[in-house]
């Protein structure tokens, strides 16, 4: 009311698209709850107090800029948990190795905690939904220890490590910078900053993208992918798919076929080929007393195969095992 100068039941569509490009054009740009705030804010007014809305109050189109999140290096992690005291190492080690929200750190509790199963039950995150992540038996010595200081029923983190006021956001963000400042690190990072810290370690660590989504409680898959543009993944050598399906192994001489590629011997590859080879099969290579010819059966290799399911694989003859007729080894297809 302030910006525009009139009562919000005088408000016009002018008005009102004049504060909105207003917001856009402000640097740095407002939060989108801003936005909803205003305007949301408007229409209830409107009619609660039995005014008619303006038909063109809308949410705009946002721009937000794409930053990737900044991280802490594992070892700036170390250093900054070896500098903390007893309380800010207990709280901002469950941040860390938890990946939690601030609020979510805020409304922890004990019995939130399994020691057993060494799992934390995250209630009510963001969009209200649960989660459970596990917490790491070093985790679990450090509250272990910080319990027996700062005993507590109800929650796990107060104020002062006292008994009655519980923290907020901006409680742990001065714990948080004052600790960067002992530690000699940046004080501009954010208490979200360690639970960037904590998806993109987890991702260097070898683990797959949903299993971070899923300790993260996001709901889509594309939020968690951001944290592959910041993660330092190691390059794997290439796999040649062909070569690796099909790589020798040693033949197992009680089935006569090979334990890894099913690899077939000669024995039980002239069976394949005398049953299938049959007058009583339609065969054109089978011989008249219902034998298999071999050098017929060169012809019609392509359909013994289809019918067989198998496969032929370019390889030499090896010590236990002779090779297939014409230098081929067949394999079933698995």
């Amino acid at each position: 009311m302030a910006h525009i100068g009139k009562l919000p039941e005088e408000f016009t569509q002018e008005d009102a698209d004049g504060y909105l490009s207003y917001l856009l054009s402000r640097q740095p740009q407002p939060a989108v709850s801003q936005f909803k705030h205003f305007i949301y804010g408007l229409k209830s007014y409107l009619h609660a107090m039995g005014y008619p809305d303006l038909a063109g109050l809308a949410l705009p189109k946002i721009r937000r800029e794409k930053r990737l999140p900044r991280v802490l290096s594992v070892e700036q992690v170390q250093l900054l948990l070896r500098s903390c005291d007893l309380y800010t190492k207990a709280l901002f080690s469950v941040i860390y190795d938890c990946g939690l929200r601030a609020f979510e750190a805020c409304q922890l509790r004990w019995n939130d905690i399994s020691f057993d199963r060494q799992q934390v039950f995250i209630r009510r995150g963001k969009g209200g939904k649960d989660r459970i992540v596990p917490i790491s038996p070093k985790t679990l010595q450090v509250l272990k220890v910080y319990h027996k200081r700062f005993w507590g029923a109800d929650l796990v983190f107060k104020k002062d490590g006292g008994l009655v006021i519980p923290i907020d956001n901006a409680y742990i963000r001065k714990c948080l910078k004052y600790q960067l400042e002992k530690a000699g690190l940046d004080t501009s990072l954010s208490t979200h900053a360690l639970r960037h810290s904590y998806a993109t370690h987890l991702l260097e660590a070898g683990e797959d993208i949903q299993t971070v989504q899923h300790r993260l409680g996001h709901r889509s898959l594309q939020t968690t992918v951001i944290y592959l543009h910041v993660a330092r993944l190691e390059r794997r050598q290439c796999v040649y798919l062909i070569d690796h399906i099909f790589s020798r192994a040693v033949p197992d001489t009680r089935s006569g076929r090979s334990s890894v590629t099913g690899v077939l011997s000669f024995s039980h590859a002239s069976r394949w080929w005398s049953r299938f080879a049959s007058p009583s099969a339609g065969w054109p290579c089978a011989a008249p007393d219902g034998s298999a010819d071999m050098s017929r059966c060169a012809l019609s290799a392509e359909r013994f195969m289809s019918a067989t399911t198998a496969v032929a694989t370019a390889t030499a003859p090896s010590a236990r095992t002779r090779s297939a007729p014409f230098g081929w080894r067949c394999a079933r297809t698995r």
